[in-house]
């Protein structure tokens, strides 16, 4: 992605793994110049899972009504919420549709793209608050990452929490927008390659062994991101700097404060 000194990006941001029990915490960090432009590119195959997953839905409603099944019923509108792309949600009927997206991420879209790593097995991370998580991943990307001048835009998962004062880093962000992620298809794409990257690392260090049914599906996602973005799920890995999307992944070493690898 080409950016101009005078031009001002925007940088989204979600994380995943902040279970317990996950091994890898990571923060994705998606630069783009034009968040519309970006939107506009993906919206024909976001409408596209959208309209799908509403024609299942429907059908699932039918059904339940047909056969007298109130508790059917009662879950599915129980479970009512906003529609939004998420790696979570990628299943045998919709990975397709996934995989497409990928690949229109990969060809029309200009973006840069780093997922920073903090390996929980060897720290004692475990026992971090997420504000102290976030900080020191977001600090990191700041300030070794980012380049120019940005506007923050990271998942509002709670409005108590203070994005200014964590990130605190004037010189390179100007302003923090929290937002909601049903309402940004670019913090909705985060969300989905940071899962991708979790998923590939774990599979790539064993942490998972078996796959459950879901993970089997969602393999297949983490094996078209590295052939359309030439880029092997690694804890340092790297696209050519040369393409017009950059990716990379830079695992933290927890016990240095300065990290091991940035770009």
């Amino acid at each position: 992605m080409t950016v101009s000194h005078n031009e001002i990006s925007f940088v989204f941001m979600d994380e995943s793994g902040n279970k317990e029990n996950d091994r890898f915490f990571v923060c994705g960090f998606l630069e783009v110049v034009s968040p519309f432009v970006f939107h506009r590119n993906l919206f024909r195959i976001y409408d596209q899972v959208y309209q799908m997953v509403q024609r299942n839905r429907i059908e699932r409603s039918s059904n339940y009504k047909q056969s007298l099944d109130v508790d059917g019923l009662y879950n599915l509108a129980r479970k009512q919420s906003m529609f939004e792309l998420k790696f979570e949600k990628v299943t045998l009927e919709t990975v397709s549709y996934y995989k497409d997206i990928l690949k229109a991420l990969a060809s029309k879209c200009d973006f840069r793209f780093k997922a920073v790593v903090l390996d929980r097995d060897t720290s004692d991370s475990r026992n971090h608050s997420t504000e102290t998580l976030y900080k020191s991943l977001c600090h990191c990307y700041f300030d070794y990452c980012q380049n120019r001048q940005c506007i923050f835009v990271p998942d509002q998962f709670d409005p108590k929490f203070d994005w200014e004062q964590i990130i605190d880093r004037p010189q390179k962000v100007i302003s923090v927008l929290p937002a909601m992620s049903h309402g940004f298809i670019p913090l909705q794409i985060v969300d989905l390659l940071t899962g991708i990257v979790r998923l590939g690392l774990e599979v790539k260090t064993g942490t998972k062994p078996e796959l459950g049914r879901n993970d089997s599906t969602r393999i297949d996602l983490v094996k078209c991101f590295e052939e359309v973005f030439s880029i092997k799920i690694d804890r340092v890995s790297d696209t050519s700097r040369d393409v017009r999307n950059y990716l990379g992944i830079w695992t933290l070493d927890p016990n240095k404060i300065r990290p091991r690898h940035a770009h």
